[in-house]
């Protein structure tokens, strides 16, 4: 296997293309940590080390500077800005969260508040309950497969489009209210 310089090499790229590329990433690295900046609530709230978010920019940097096409846009550096916010998309979805089908082998907490009235006036009640993997399968053991493949799709942050697959995560989510409702009553 040869190095990536021998083999750019022999794809016709030359050593003065890769120093000139070197120093437009030099000069574009204010934009990567600009980027970082504008988007550090996504950062954080997805859990993501800044050093590994930094590395990716800077991939997608070389990517942008490599691929640009100055017939098809006049400004070098809005076309690197524009790869580096695409590419914090697509960072963003290879590291969302996978809702409670992530938590495999994890105790789940769900806290409810209801609304219970005593001698006619309302009176806030906080009931806490575990449920544990056997309950959460319990509870999906109710659904029939195209109402636990919607509710899947739906807990995985995919968008429901079609009517029946609306209908059938309707129908998912009247059976599981209506299952941890009776968890609830069972276990107090």
């Amino acid at each position: 296997m040869m190095s990536g310089l021998a083999a750019l090499i022999l794809k016709g790229v030359s050593k003065l293309d890769i120093t000139i590329r070197n120093n437009y990433l030099v000069k574009y690295n204010n934009l990567i940590w600009w980027t970082i900046h504008q988007n550090r609530q996504l950062i954080n709230a997805l859990r993501l080390e800044e050093d590994d978010v930094y590395q990716d920019l800077v991939i997608a940097a070389i990517k942008a500077l490599d691929n640009f096409n100055p017939a098809k846009s006049n400004s070098l550096f809005t076309h690197v800005a524009a790869k580096l916010q695409y590419e914090i998309l697509h960072i963003k979805t290879r590291n969302k969260p996978h809702g409670v089908t992530g938590l495999k082998g994890k105790s789940v907490t769900f806290v409810s508040v209801e609304r219970h009235y005593k001698n006619g006036q309302p009176m806030e009640i906080s009931v806490e309950v575990d449920f544990g993997e056997a309950e959460i399968s319990d509870a999906f053991a109710q659904l029939d497969s195209e109402e636990e493949t919607v509710l899947r799709m739906h807990m995985d942050g995919e968008c429901i489009r079609r009517k029946q697959q609306r209908e059938s995560l309707l129908a998912a989510q009247e059976k599981l209210q209506n299952f941890y409702g009776r968890s609830l009553v069972a276990c107090c």
